[in-house]
């Protein structure tokens, strides 16, 4: 078999700092006050009071939330595939 990625790639200290940090659970405070950092400081760069979603899922799924937001009941939408 022939692996076709790229690498191996060498990786920034900071990178490698944050990686070797503990995971922090998604029930925790303190993955609440980073949710709401990161919520607060994109609502500033897109310039929104409205609300903000954070996907955690590919570009597809995101792409998919949009579309069903954008769509009223009853209609059809098509959702195209960016890449394979």
């Amino acid at each position: 078999m022939i692996l076709m990625t790229p690498g191996p790639v060498e990786l920034h200290p900071r990178v490698r700092t944050a990686m070797s940090r503990r995971m922090i659970s998604h029930r925790s405070s303190e993955f609440r006050k980073l949710y709401r950092s990161i919520v607060s400081k994109a609502s500033k760069i897109f310039q929104t009071s409205e609300d903000i979603f954070v996907v955690t899922g590919s570009s597809t799924c995101a792409i998919d939330y949009v579309a069903a937001s954008l769509s009223r009941r009853g209609f059809s939408i098509l959702v195209p595939v960016y890449g394979v």
